[in-house]
């Protein structure tokens, strides 16, 4: 499980780089806001928010993994078409943005046991996407939250943390030595100025 993480956070990272060096102007959702408000009010079910949030999971990962290796392989990374498939994914993850933070607002993180695994990890998913510092610290509540009611695990908050350590200082945290993955989520926490709800406890 843990070398899917980290795999995964090799592919996260490449698209956030990819995204970067392409993007001239800010991306703008593929969805307006009063339509998706209008999507969050109708999840009136648990059944509605699990396909609410897989499906968000779904367009993320297929984006990334499948239409990504097959442009790439057809076309290759300096064409038209690649390009035109940057602006596309941006304007996607844009969109999913959007819906993430109208769905924490209202319900806050899928944390009940009915959740599927890919609905819990849509939010962590979109979250992680984003490359502005701020807007990350902003979401970290809700995943600290997430992880002290085992909705993630210490993996995907290291990579979450790690991932914000890197934008904010310009390198990503390696530890060399063998360590704990709860030692360095504590340590990347304190180092980000962060404030995590088992400081209260």
């Amino acid at each position: 499980m843990r070398k899917f993480y980290f795999l995964l956070a090799f592919l996260i990272a490449t698209a956030c780089q990819n995204s970067q060096s392409q993007k001239k102007d800010s991306p703008k959702p593929t969805v307006e806001k009063p339509v998706i408000s209008s999507e969050i009010a109708a999840l009136n079910t648990p059944e509605k928010r699990e396909a609410f949030l897989v499906d968000i999971f779904k367009k993320d990962q297929n984006f990334r993994k499948n239409e990504k290796s097959s442009v790439l392989q057809t076309y290759g990374s300096d064409s038209e078409e690649y390009r035109d498939f940057i602006r596309q994914y941006q304007e996607i993850d844009e969109t999913n943005r959007e819906k993430i933070h109208a769905y924490l607002q209202k319900f806050g993180y899928p944390i009940d046991p009915e959740f599927s695994r890919k609905a819990k990890d849509a939010p962590w998913l979109v979250i992680h996407h984003m490359t502005d510092v701020q807007q990350r610290k902003s979401y970290f509540p809700y995943l600290d939250t997430a992880f002290h009611q085992k909705a993630l695990n210490v993996e995907q908050l290291d990579l979450y943390l790690g991932r914000t350590y890197e934008f904010q200082f310009g390198e990503y945290p390696h530890w060399k030595t063998r360590y704990k993955p709860i030692d360095k989520v504590e340590w990347l926490i304190e180092e980000l100025e962060l404030k995590s709800v088992s400081d209260s406890l």
